[in-house]
């Protein structure tokens, strides 16, 4: 039985991630928005190493879908949430791993890195679809939902 809803799992999240990432068909509407097109173009959109993403994450970012939502992801391991600049939480703590055989709660999925954020005794996991300079797409792996981030740069 667990095997099965794996199997569902890894499809559900294949199929979103075409759909999210796929180019658009001429003529007609497609599910691809400006920022998922530049970081295609960027080649970015292949799924990046534990030590990719160790290396990249720390700093802040603003999610895509809603401007006044911030996450900034710190050197030493800790995550802070910000909502119209107002901080939210600042208890988190993140790791990114790319064998699943450490935590039994995320699916295997081949060549995926795991991002892991533990915040006021919820635990959420998510793939990391892309990581650059100053993009950054997530696949939340509890509902299949892509999360779109950009960096935050301080002057």
């Amino acid at each position: 039985m667990k095997g099965i809803l794996l199997i569902i799992v890894v499809i559900a999240i294949a199929v979103a991630g075409y759909y999210y990432f796929a180019p658009e068909q001429s003529g007609e509407e497609g599910t691809n928005n400006e920022e998922t097109s530049q970081m295609t173009e960027n080649n970015t959109t292949q799924a990046p190493d534990e030590s990719t993403v160790k290396g990249s994450i720390v700093g802040s970012w603003q999610s895509n879908e809603d401007s006044k939502s911030v996450r900034e992801f710190k050197a030493d391991g800790t995550v802070e949430e910000r909502y119209d600049g107002e901080v939210i939480s600042s208890s988190g703590v993140w790791s990114a791993f790319a064998d699943a055989s450490i935590d039994p709660n995320v699916p295997v999925i081949e060549g995926a890195t795991y991002l892991k954020i533990e915040d006021g005794g919820e635990v959420y996991y998510y793939s990391v679809a892309s990581i650059s300079a100053d993009q950054l797409a997530l696949i939340y792996l509890d509902r299949g939902g892509a999360l779109t981030y950009t960096r935050i740069t301080t002057e």
